[in-house]
């Protein structure tokens, strides 16, 4: 006798078919995302082997230049000798150098000028004792300064204390004063040879 279901059935078959499937494709993917884990950390294990024997032989490279480096006939005497230079560098580099500054006072000043002193200061400050034949020469020498386009080093120029006097560097009598003026302090700095 054929069988008969007396159960009302809410769901279709479908829907119960797609349920009873849907474990089954989560074991699924969750096995393959745990093979592929897997399969990350053999490679990083077989990587970080591979790095720890890289590692090993550039340290067994450099044991040896620095075995050959220490090998080296009279080190200490090389040692020695690049001390001395990199110290003497330093010497020049913090060293005054007037030649820049004589060399741009006298393209400055007149050729019937002459000093009898100069104090030079740190600080971008110079004072001179200056001598002249003439008045009109002191004009001249004062004007030099006044000049932005010729004289681009010197500024501030203050005159003070003029004598007349009987001078022996001129032969004859001249005008004696004071000058006081600031310089550039990059004048009397170290400048590598063939620049200004």
């Amino acid at each position: 006798m054929p069988q008969i279901n007396l159960l009302k059935q809410n769901t279709s078959s479908a829907g119960h078919t797609a349920l009873a499937f849907a474990p089954k494709i989560l074991v699924r993917v969750l096995l393959v995302v745990l093979v592929l884990a897997l399969g990350y950390y053999g490679w990083l294990f077989y990587r970080g082997g591979s790095v720890t024997k890289d590692t090993a032989s550039l340290q067994a490279k450099m044991d040896n230049e620095s075995n050959a480096a220490t090998s080296v006939p009279r080190l200490n005497e090389l040692l020695t000798r690049q001390l001395q230079i990199k110290d003497l560098q330093g010497v020049v580099a913090s060293h005054i150098y007037w030649s820049r500054l004589f060399s741009e006072l006298a393209r400055v000043t007149l050729k019937t000028a002459s000093y009898d002193s100069m104090q030079v200061i740190g600080d971008g400050t110079i004072q001179l004792n200056a001598e002249v034949p003439s008045i009109q020469d002191l004009d001249k020498y004062l004007q030099v300064f006044d000049l932005t386009d010729f004289n681009k080093y010197f500024s501030n120029v203050r005159v003070s204390q003029f004598t007349k006097i009987q001078s022996a560097a001129l032969g004859t009598t001249g005008i004696q004063f004071q000058i006081k003026m600031q310089y550039d302090p990059s004048l009397i700095s170290y400048s590598p040879a063939g620049t200004n």
